[in-house]
């Protein structure tokens, strides 16, 4: 289910939720692996799945075989805390590189920008005017 669904991210699932077309799914195949798909068809207990970027339908999965419908995701934490550790650890070396240096890489300072911008949290909500 990439780029929507990205394989380090938790999914939450509803186990009692019946499944309706356009609803992604956790289904386990016939080899038993764990599968989240879009259901695009369904006939009598058989659905009917295809990931977002496949233009083939999967093999029918049984409505046995469905462990619940997504209902929302959770990235996981210790990556994006891996790479904001990073990002500064790097960002600290390559500003002393440049003071101490008098080198400026316009590339690389853009690159940075865009790398923090992605990872930095959301900003506050605008309350009032300041006084």
């Amino acid at each position: 289910m990439f780029p929507s669904i990205t394989p380090q991210e938790e999914l939450w699932l509803q186990t009692l939720a019946v499944p309706k077309i356009g609803d992604v799914i956790v289904f386990e195949n016939r080899l038993g692996m764990k599968i989240a798909h879009r259901l695009v068809h369904r006939v009598g207990n058989y659905y009917f799945t295809r990931g977002d970027t496949c233009k083939i339908i999967n093999f029918p999965c049984r409505k046995e075989k469905i462990l619940g419908v997504v209902e929302g995701k959770n990235r996981n934490i210790r990556v994006s805390l891996f790479l904001k550790l990073g990002l500064d650890i790097f960002l600290l070396n390559y500003l002393i590189y440049e003071t101490l240096r008098d080198v400026r890489r316009k590339n690389h300072f853009l690159l940075l920008t865009l790398v923090s911008r992605y990872l930095a949290p959301p900003p506050l909500p605008f309350i009032g005017a300041p006084k």
